[in-house]
């Protein structure tokens, strides 16, 4: 999810304008179901909205069913992996380039099927 508790954290929107800011950096989001999202309200999506960089899409219901995890995956080599999704147990990783590669492939297989989010 794109819990507001964390990604509402004023040095998380800090942070993610510092990033947006730079040239040839941008964020893409891909999560389980809209309707989870209270997108009107949410500091992330507020803040970032307008910005080309960020791009949301959310998961088909075949892929959500067949997706047994969670993860963030940034920069190819540094994650954080929950086995199973029901949990908050997770692991992080820093400077994995083989695991963050393998995360990286199984977003963008996923990216390719999402739905686009269109953000107002």
């Amino acid at each position: 999810s794109l819990n507001p508790r964390v990604f509402g954290n004023r040095r998380v929107l800090d942070r993610a304008a510092e990033f947006l800011g730079k040239a040839g950096c941008s964020v893409q989001i891909l999560i389980e179901r809209s309707d989870d999202v209270d997108w009107e309200d949410h500091p992330f999506v507020q803040k970032f909205k307008s910005s080309s960089d960020l791009e949301v899409r959310t998961l088909q219901p075949d892929q959500i069913e067949n997706l047994p995890f969670h993860f963030i995956v940034a920069d190819s080599d540094s994650y954080r992996f929950e086995k199973d999704k029901g949990t908050s147990q997770a692991i992080g990783a820093f400077g994995d380039s083989e695991g963050g590669a393998r995360l990286k492939g199984i977003f963008s297989e996923l990216w390719q099927e999402a739905e686009k989010k269109t953000l107002q």
